[in-house]
């Protein structure tokens, strides 16, 4: 990030929210879910600094189970690939732990060898199984909403070179692109969804695309780590939203 943020703009310093003062700060810009704690508890009195999401929208959004059962109720639930019953399951599937990051406990389960090896993982309540979205292309989409208006929003397009591949900090893209054209339907159907659940904040939709429509893979409820490219237009709609009515 430091490499990014152009200091004729800004001024910044990264901090402890539970030890720092944001008295004199024009804004202070979570990055993890700690910080979201931190700025709840100890600066309520500074909430026009910063933007941040509800603690039951953020659990929702980390839970996949809980999220994809909450989307599936609303107008936007063909862009969830279908959950799969672990009695009914059909090769290849995807098989995720509720909570975790970064393509961590995300496993490809492509045939009956590969669910014996993760049979354990597969019956435990702490996983789902969900269908497979064939394709060796994803997306990352980062959005700052607030007030029910998308103040911002830049997508990152990753190949990963072959198919039944998981992005993740184990497993890199051969290819990445950032900042490309998003179709504007892509853009207000994901902003749709934060609007449905409620959501306030800087966060991250991971997906693909099926015959062009959105096969959401999870949102995670946070600042994506490729969002920093972008910093400085970012940060000015981090600005303008904190401006808002």
């Amino acid at each position: 990030m430091q490499d990014h943020i152009d200091l004729a703009a800004y001024s910044y310093r990264f901090v402890d929210f539970e030890q720092a003062n944001i008295f004199q700060a024009n804004c202070a810009v979570p990055i993890t879910f700690r910080d979201y704690e931190n700025l709840r508890h100890y600066h309520a009195a500074y909430r026009r600094k910063y933007i941040i999401p509800l603690s039951e929208v953020v659990d929702l959004c980390r839970d996949k189970k809980a999220f994809n059962e909450a989307i599936r109720q609303t107008a936007f639930a063909a862009l969830i690939p279908p959950m799969l019953q672990r009695h009914d399951v059909q090769f290849p599937f995807v098989l995720k732990k509720r909570i975790s990051e970064a393509g961590l406990d995300v496993h490809m389960i492509k045939d009956a060898t590969d669910a014996a090896h993760y049979a354990e993982q597969i019956a435990s309540d702490d996983y789902i199984c969900q269908k497979y979205v064939p394709g060796a292309v994803e997306y990352a989409t980062h959005m700052l909403m607030a007030g029910g208006k998308l103040y911002y929003h830049s997508t990152n397009e990753y190949r990963m070179g072959q198919d039944f591949i998981v992005k993740g900090d184990a497993v890199r893209p051969q290819q990445e692109a950032f900042g490309i054209e998003a179709d504007a339907a892509i853009i207000e159907q994901l902003a749709g969804i934060l609007r449905a659940i409620g959501y306030e904040g800087t966060c991250c939709f991971d997906y693909k695309l099926a015959d062009g429509q959105i096969q959401l893979l999870e949102l995670n409820p946070r600042c994506g780590s490729s969002l920093f490219r972008e910093i400085n237009l970012y940060l000015a709609a981090y600005h303008e939203a904190l401006r808002r009515p």
